[in-house]
């Protein structure tokens, strides 16, 4: 959780107000008591030994830094048992994604002029040594002070390259959109940061989010033309974003600076400061003058001046002096109202006993967003989340956690099965949902994963090679064994790699991805198991299809999908026609989904940050709702019973099977291995 208000940190730095809240930890805006100053403290609430050796190696780097459209950073320390912090200057102002959100979208000017800054700073991180890049350029890491200086923040992904390692990959966060095709597994570049800011300055001036370079890449989308969606955009400024955003590094802007000639085009852009060239963005009151509607029904200003920053400032921008009292007595009436809500959710809360059983009773909060009635037997308690793709900080562990699941589990929610690398190589593995009597069910030479059960809960099938967890499987096959390991044999497959597979309610069908006609794209396949194994793809062959599942009663599926850019949910009829989505882009990324047995309920991974979230699967037009505050969890899947969700969940660097119920409640490490277990999967309970 976020550090409370008024905590003091390292003895100096006392917290004034949560910024942002991520999987990760937290940014704060904090008075440094030492030097009267406010500055923006950033949190890392990983504390492992090789996780702060990083830390304080970045720390160092990003300390050299002296750039005008970057913020300092001036202090770093660690704190045992609690994280790692850096100190960097506090930017007032309001970042771009909410200067558009609020105002409307950038005229081409304004456009021109923050690329223009933005560049400045790439350069500069491009020309150290080694070279530094950012690797997360997005409307939201890009700040507009009230003076109109544009900065480039937020470093977390920022990653110092020698020359031989120029490709090296990272950290795996993301941003669909803004991230470049070589993102998502090749590694990046300098022309990688050139790609997100091109992205950035495309969606500044159309209101959009670019098709995801993904997408592109595989040929299952096009970049929608810029004039198509702003028709006051001039031909010049489309050929300077196009090619910025070019899907092969080599066909971009070879350098930053070049990338600025052409945004800039003409000197009159460009102002003076303190002898040198500075790229500032006017200081606007957008009350000042009208704003005109463009051909595709969104707003932007009709003068060319630009941003006024508001949004972070701590200090309103105010039209006249008289206005400042008013506005801070209902800032402080606002505070207190806040603060009095806070104290009350508190002293409800400690009256909650945190180790009992979830009541079967729909909070009010959870019933009006879901409008869900749970059936009798089947709790679908799902706490409300007020914003759907904000990561939220990692909990502490508490007793909570602690609790064995023996005390906790009821009928019906039978045995988990899971991939594990414990005994070397990735294994299909058993236990009972306390963490308890496990067993090893497969010993092959080239390994297994993805088990999935028969109804009947007395087959698995399987998929092998496996010699690692990852999202594709190249080259593997599909297998079946009985439920005590025993008569393993091979389904009918062809050259490509079949995997991932799920057995359809009534046993007869089985859904598979593959890359069998397209190298590294999978679609979605269906084999009747009744008939010759016969195979037919029934997802689309221009798109990226994975991880889908079933329909309690085996009419419909669900899948990702990348057919519409970015990954999202979608749900089709069984034999694949019908497709429609069920996630919407623009609200966020969306992976991996399960449907509850129940039928009314859907969960996925959601969001840059893969939140687990839950949604009404009747009114798709109502809210994903977060479940756990939990960052990344993947695979997540109802038990039997729809009671409690397993999903894989990242602790220390170390991959772990995880429990909570469908209300967010009672929160289990189950694996707790040095090892790396994933793909779980419940077993059905045997009727015999």
């Amino acid at each position: 959780m976020p550090l409370p208000i008024n905590t003091r940190v390292n003895h100096r730095y006392r917290i004034l107000e949560v910024i942002a809240v991520g999987g990760m930890g937290s940014i704060y805006r904090a008075l440094d008591e030492s030097l009267n100053i406010e500055v923006a403290l950033k949190e890392n609430l990983f504390s492992s030994h090789e996780s702060a050796r990083q830390f304080h190696y970045e720390a160092k780097i990003l300390a050299n830094l002296k750039h005008p459209n970057l913020p300092r950073v001036t202090d770093h320390f660690s704190i045992p048992d609690q994280g790692q912090y850096l100190v960097m200057d506090f930017i007032y102002g309001e970042d771009l994604k909410d200067r558009i959100e609020k105002h409307g979208i950038l005229t081409e000017k304004e456009a021109r002029l923050i690329g223009a800054a933005i560049c400045d700073a790439l350069t500069y991180l491009h020309h150290q040594e080694p070279r530094i890049i950012h690797r997360d350029i997005k409307p939201g890491n890009i700040k507009i002070s009230p003076n109109g200086d544009v900065f480039l923040v937020d470093f977390g992904l920022a990653k110092q390259i020698s020359p031989e390692q120029e490709t090296t990959t990272g950290a795996q966060a993301l941003t669909p959109g803004y991230a470049p095709p070589e993102q998502y597994g090749q590694g990046t570049e300098p022309r990688s940061d050139i790609y997100s800011l091109g992205a950035t300055l495309y969606a500044s001036v159309t209101g959009e989010i670019p098709v995801d370079g993904l997408a592109r890449t595989i040929g299952s989308s096009t970049l929608i033309p810029l004039q198509s969606l702003n028709k006051t955009i001039t031909s010049e400024f489309v050929r300077c974003i196009e090619k910025s955003m070019a899907v092969l590094p080599e066909d971009r802007y070879s350098n930053a600076e070049l990338f600025k000639e052409d945004l800039l085009g003409s000197t009159s852009l460009q102002t003076k400061g303190n002898g040198a060239t500075k790229h500032k963005i006017s200081p606007l009151n957008f009350n000042e003058f009208p704003t005109k509607v463009l051909s595709n029904g969104r707003q932007h200003s009709s003068d060319s001046r630009t941003l006024q920053s508001n949004s972070f400032s701590t200090k309103p921008q105010v039209a006249s002096n008289r206005s400042v009292p008013w506005i801070a007595v209902i800032i402080i009436l606002l505070t207190m109202i806040a603060a009095g809500i806070w104290v009350v959710i508190k002293v409800v809360n400690s009256q909650i006993q945190p180790n009992s059983p979830p009541t079967a009773n729909i909070p009010a909060t959870a019933a009006a967003i879901l409008e869900t009635k749970p059936a009798e037997s089947t709790p679908t308690d799902l706490a409300a989340s007020p914003t759907v793709d904000q990561a939220s900080a990692t909990p502490e562990i508490t007793e909570e956690l602690q609790t064995p699941a023996a005390a906790l589990l009821g009928g019906g929610s039978g045995r988990l099965t899971f991939a594990s690398d414990r005994s070397g190589i990735p294994q299909i593995w058993s236990m009972l949902p306390d963490g308890t009597d496990l067993i090893q069910l497969t010993n092959l030479p080239d390994g297994a994963c993805y088990p999935s059960w028969s109804p009947d809960g007395k087959r698995l099938v399987i998929t092998s090679p496996c010699r690692s967890r990852q999202e594709i499987y190249k080259g593997s096959a599909l297998f079946i064994l009985n439920a005590d390991g025993t008569g393993l044999r091979p389904i009918i497959s062809v050259p490509g790699g079949d995997f991932n597979a799920v057995w359809s309610p009534d046993g007869k069908k089985l859904l598979f991805s593959s890359i069998r006609d397209n190298i590294n794209v999978p679609h979605i396949y269906m084999m009747d198991m009744e008939n010759n194994q016969t195979v037919t793809r029934i997802s689309s062959i221009s798109s990226y299809d994975l991880n889908a599942a079933w329909s309690p009663d085996g009419s419909q599926i669900v899948f990702e999908t990348t057919r519409a850019g970015v990954s999202q949910i979608w749900i089709m009829n069984a034999d694949g026609s019908g497709a429609k989505e069920f996630t919407k882009k623009d609200s966020g990324a969306g992976y991996m989904p399960d449907w509850s047995q129940t039928g009314d309920v859907m969960i996925f991974s959601f969001g840059s940050t893969h939140g687990l979230f839950a949604k009404q699967i009747l009114n798709r037009a109502a809210p994903e709702v977060e479940i756990t505050p939990l960052r990344p969890i993947f695979n997540a899947t109802f038990s039997p019973d729809s009671y409690w969700i397993a999903f894989e969940y990242q602790e220390n660097g170390n991959q772990e099977i995880y429990l909570v119920t469908v209300n967010g409640s009672n929160l289990l490490n189950l694996t707790q291995n040095p090892a790396e277990d994933f793909h779980p999967v419940w077993q059905p309970v045997v009727v015999n």
